[in-house]
């Protein structure tokens, strides 16, 4: 008496093959229910293993040393497999990155959605080996990568970009058609290149942020949506930030002081509200503290900095508010 060959690695107890001659008998264990009993234990192990995916409260997966997972990669992964449910108030979904983590690996997310997952840490500040940037996304080295309409998992926790390796073109966050979230007091130090990399059709959510002292821009945004007021973006190595290509950009209240080029730079048709904004590059006023060109747009109202040209007057360049 033989069994019905079954695929699939599942430890069910086999189903019996029923021979011809063979008299058929109802009630449970009948052979004519036998079938349709292991159906039906098929169907509630899949349904059930189908429910266990969906997420309905929140949880926490831990990063590093003696935590779940070695990588940020492994638990992305991880939660890749899973959904959230709707939950009425929602709930909180994190990463949780242990004590001495240091990330050596780059996050690219292409297509997928991670906006549900919240990015902490135990210290106060991550160290980005950035050694390990080696892997390029549209001819940048970022740490974090969001492509193709991916929402990256939100940034609540402050990066802090080591001197390891090449700082050319290494970006603390890359965006192209891509969303990200950045907590307030969060975000990516020090990064050898850009330190927010806000490319074409993006959008960025980092009020109060912090990313000071970039190798480049600290915001660099490109035909896409920035909204970072009141946030850190200090010493940056060429200008402190860009909007280019018709960006818009909040940096209302920032302190964008001690750039190496231009404190505010906006070009090819950007626009930017820096209402309040400090952008001094030194201890006096300078022309290239508030930067316009090829008709672009400033809001510098109660803000502070030199202009390159003057206030409220519409010129090639374009024009800045005061």
């Amino acid at each position: 008496m033989a069994d019905l060959p079954e695929t699939g690695g599942l430890t069910f107890p086999a189903v019996r093959q029923i021979e011809n001659g063979e008299a058929q008998q109802g009630g449970l264990l009948g052979l004519w229910n036998e079938h349709a009993v292991k159906m039906i234990e098929r169907t509630r192990f899949v349904r059930n293993k189908v429910e266990a995916l969906g997420l309905t409260a929140g949880s926490t997966i831990t990063v590093g040393a003696g935590g779940d997972y070695a990588t940020i990669n492994a638990a992305l992964a991880f939660l890749s497999l899973r959904r959230p449910a709707y939950v009425s108030a929602g709930f909180v979904t994190q990463i949780q990155l242990l004590t001495g983590f240091v990330m050596a690996e780059q996050v690219i997310c292409s297509g997928v959605d991670f906006g549900w997952v919240r990015i902490t840490s135990v210290d106060a500040l991550v160290t980005i080996n950035r050694a390990a940037l080696t892997t390029s996304v549209l001819g940048r080295f970022p740490a974090f990568a969001g492509l193709g309409g991916a929402s990256l998992p939100t940034i609540a926790c402050q990066f802090d970009m080591n001197t390891g390796g090449t700082g050319t073109t290494r970006d603390g966050i890359f965006l192209s058609n891509a969303t990200v979230t950045i907590s307030p007091n969060c975000g990516v130090r020090r990064a050898g290149g850009h330190g927010m990399n806000v490319g074409s059709g993006s959008i960025a959510n980092a009020d109060s942020c912090d990313f000071r002292e970039a190798g480049d821009a600290c915001i660099f945004a490109q035909s896409s949506i920035v909204n970072a007021d009141n946030s850190t973006l200090t010493l940056a190595g060429v200008n402190g930030v860009v909007a280019s290509r018709g960006a818009s950009v909040s940096v209302f209240g920032a302190t964008v002081t001690g750039a190496g080029t231009r404190g505010l730079f906006a070009t090819l048709g950007g626009r930017m509200n820096a209402d309040s904004a400090n952008a001094r590059r030194g201890g006096t006023d300078s022309a290239t503290d508030i930067v316009v060109n090829q008709g672009s747009h400033i809001v510098s109202t109660s803000g502070t900095g030199g202009l390159n040209i003057a206030a409220n007057t519409q010129t090639v360049s374009g024009v800045i508010n005061r």
